[in-house]
């Protein structure tokens, strides 16, 4: 054998032994930095719109934004725990790890308490209760989906972490649930050293944490949807020093992680790295980012990263959205179609198509799931002096002027002078019947008054902040925005319904010169 062969077979295990070693020495240290969450999993909180977790808030004595209130804080509390945990690892020379244990049957378990414990039956099955009594899993003799996350020494590898370190880890845990752990003498048995190596090391997964700051990601834009964001995407990327992660909307933040994994982030950046010295900045768009509980947490976290919402009237993003969710557009639609109008985490509710969008009126479930006002509220407390509002009808009527105050703020400068600004995705003519005046009623254009008030009404949450945002954003305030008009108040917006640009294509006509938005 080569002695470069001899050196290459010594090399892992004393690696390895430098790893025990490293983590011996500082045993208590790296339990202290370790527990914290990484992987956020509780199910009524994945969707800030779930009907079924308002209930659930609200049964505990909190109500409307009170309950909300509540929970944006819990998990404002949760990211800022796990950031401090990790980087506590960090400073202390380590890496921090997500670490999940799945499939543990209860023969393994008591398999592995037997040998444990010795001969002491009675002991193995009492920890065995109490251990399922914490972490049984929805299926029969199988533990839980165990996630947690594991600070470990910076000189241990992936692999020398999962099998040295983490599993002790995992193996401490259990046997805490079971009642296992240094006590005084006659309460319950006494573990001297660390515990055996389990038999489930196999059935462990481990993946290195980074930080959101590690991101490289210039800005954002997070919505709202059936505001004129397509427009807004299509004509930014025009612009020589901006450029966008895709084509299209990117849901690169609907994963539901406090921090993001090492290689998650390693790919990120890789993948849009700068070829040279122009583009200068990197945008992602997804038009449903301000309504996600994870996604502003996560953003705001990225240091100097900037968020871009554009606003619009409520009641016209309702209509547009009945009618493409809600709104029976044949008749065959209205013998045959039902919709899923809310989706919730548990059974969604599907009602038949509609030929009125006045039925929304008894469906404060659709109005909940639409509504914006809160969710602005909470992306003004994340990003304050970061958070860049637009409002739709100044793109629509002074569309250059808008985009410079857009790239501007982004710091890039304004548009090369002549550039031609398009709409896209936008929906003319009359989509329902909003706009149409009802039969024996009175007054001329301007559709149902009486329902477009009572639906003012019902979001008048979201108008006020909409109108306080644009007077906070120093900005000229829109006739729109001052008399609360619909587009029922645009007589070149009605007409018969012409959809030759509503899957996302461009308006045939519009130029500089012409109407902006989507809504």
């Amino acid at each position: 054998m080569a002695a470069g062969s001899v050196a290459g077979g010594l090399a892992a295990p004393s690696e390895a032994l430098a790893c025990t070693a490293a983590y011996q020495a500082q045993s208590q240290l790296w339990r202290q930095l370790s527990g914290a969450e990484v992987e956020y999993m509780h199910q009524e909180m994945l969707s800030a719109n779930s009907w079924a977790a308002r209930k659930k808030l609200d049964s505990t004595g909190l109500r409307g934004e009170f309950a909300w209130a509540d929970s944006f804080v819990m998990l404002e509390q949760l990211y800022e725990a796990t950031s401090t945990q990790v980087l506590a690892c960090w400073v202390h020379g380590g890496r921090y790890w997500n670490v999940q244990l799945s499939s543990v049957s209860s023969e393994q378990l008591h398999q592995w308490l037997v040998i444990l414990l010795g001969i002491v039956e009675d002991a193995a099955a009492e920890s065995m209760w109490r251990i399922f009594q914490r972490f049984g899993g929805p299926s029969p003799g199988l533990l839980t989906t165990l996630r947690c996350g594991a600070c470990a020494p910076q000189v241990c590898s992936r692999r020398q972490a999962r099998a040295q370190v983490l599993t002790q880890f995992f193996a401490q845990l259990l046997l805490e649930a079971g009642g296992l752990r240094q006590r005084p003498s006659g309460q319950g048995p006494v573990l001297e050293g660390p515990p055996p190596t389990p038999p489930w090391t196999r059935l462990l997964r481990a993946s290195e944490v980074s930080h959101w700051s590690h991101l490289s990601l210039d800005f954002v834009l997070a919505g709202i949807n059936a505001c004129g964001t397509t427009s807004i995407h299509r004509n930014l990327a025009q612009h020589p020093d901006i450029r966008f992660t895709g084509d299209d909307e990117d849901s690169f933040f609907t994963k539901h992680f406090i921090l993001p994994l090492e290689s998650t982030v390693r790919e990120f950046n890789q993948k849009h790295a700068k070829s040279g010295p122009s583009p200068k900045i990197l945008g992602l768009y997804d038009a449903n980012i301000f309504e996600g509980p994870f996604a502003g947490h996560q953003l705001a976290r990225i240091p100097g990263l900037k968020m871009i919402v554009v606003v619009c009237d409520p009641v016209s993003r309702l209509e547009k959205l009945f009618f493409e969710k809600l709104y029976c557009k044949s008749r065959a639609d209205v013998d045959d179609r039902e919709l899923v109008v809310v989706n919730t985490t548990t059974k969604p509710e599907a009602r038949p198509c509609s030929r009125s969008i006045s039925v929304v009126l008894d469906m404060p479930e659709f109005l909940e799931k639409i509504s914006f006002g809160h969710h602005l509220y909470r992306l003004v407390q994340m990003f304050q002096e970061r958070l860049i509002v637009m409002h739709q009808s100044f793109l629509r009527e002074s569309p250059a002027p808008a985009y410079d105050l857009l790239s501007t703020a982004l710091g890039v400068g304004p548009f090369p002078r002549g550039m031609r600004f398009h709409r896209y995705n936008s929906l003319k003519g009359h989509r329902t019947d909003l706009c149409r005046r009802p039969r024996g009623g009175s007054g001329g254009s301007g559709g149902n008054r009486s329902l477009i008030r009572t639906l003012q009404k019902r979001l008048m949450g979201d108008y006020e902040v909409v109108e306080a945002l644009v007077a906070a954003a120093a900005m000229p305030v829109p006739e729109d925005v001052q008399l609360r008009l619909t587009r029922c108040d645009r007589p070149a917006e009605l007409g018969e319904l012409d959809t030759g640009c509503s899957a996302k294509g461009q308006c045939g006509g519009d130029s500089s010169s012409s109407n902006q938005g989507g809504a």
